[in-house]
């Protein structure tokens, strides 16, 4: 997903564009105590397959940004299922 800032400040104030393989989509930049964020819908958090809590990485781009999983984030999720597949070995090799 990628998304551009379409004027305000880094206060708080503008609107964010993300373009979607669906189309464009406007959110608001909103004030969250000392900093700022962006409300996503949970649908596309599922559709993007991320849940609240899920690290991001933020890339900055001309006058954007992107949002990805980061660099490992394969790597992890295939490290992740193997732990789960073989935790009783794992459990045992630990012992």
């Amino acid at each position: 997903m990628a998304i551009s800032r379409t004027g305000g400040n880094h206060a708080g104030a503008g609107t964010l564009v993300a373009s979607t393989t669906c189309g464009m989509r406007r959110y608001k930049i909103i004030k969250l105590g000392r900093a700022a964020a962006v409300v996503l819908p949970l649908s596309m958090l599922r559709r993007l397959g991320r849940s609240v809590g899920d690290p991001v990485c933020i890339r900055e781009f001309g006058g954007g940004i992107e949002l990805s999983r980061g660099p490992f984030s394969r790597e992890l999720q295939s490290g992740r299922r193997a732990m789960k597949r073989y935790a009783n070995a794992l459990r045992m090799l630990a012992e």
